[in-house]
C-alpha cells in the first residue's frame, strides 16, 4: 500500500437535489462527520454540497458537482 493513502470515512446517502432555477440532481452525498442528512445541510461549517455519481436532465452523467447551498431548493433522501 502506498504510504501516502490515507483512507477516508464514508457515509452516502442517494439523494435528488433540485436547484431553486429548477435544474434537478439525482445521485450521492456524504454526511461524514455527520449521521444524519438535516444535521449536514444545517451545518454552517460547509457552503457547498458535492454531489457524486450526478445526473441530471442537463446531458450530465455519473459526473461530481459541486452546488452552492444558497442554491439549492430541496434536497430529498431516496428510500
Amino acid at each position: 500500500m502506498d504510504p501516502e493513502f490515507t483512507k477516508f470515512s464514508t457515509n452516502y446517502v442517494d439523494v435528488t437535489v433540485k436547484l431553486v432555477e429548477g435544474t434537478i440532481f439525482d445521485g450521492k452525498i456524504n454526511i461524514i462527520p455527520y449521521k444524519r442528512l438535516s444535521d449536514f445541510i444545517n451545518s454552517r461549517d460547509k457552503g457547498f454540497v458535492i454531489v457524486i455519481e450526478a445526473a441530471s436532465s442537463l446531458e450530465v452523467h455519473n459526473k461530481t458537482v459541486f452546488i452552492n447551498k444558497n442554491k439549492v431548493a430541496w434536497i430529498d433522501p431516496k428510500d
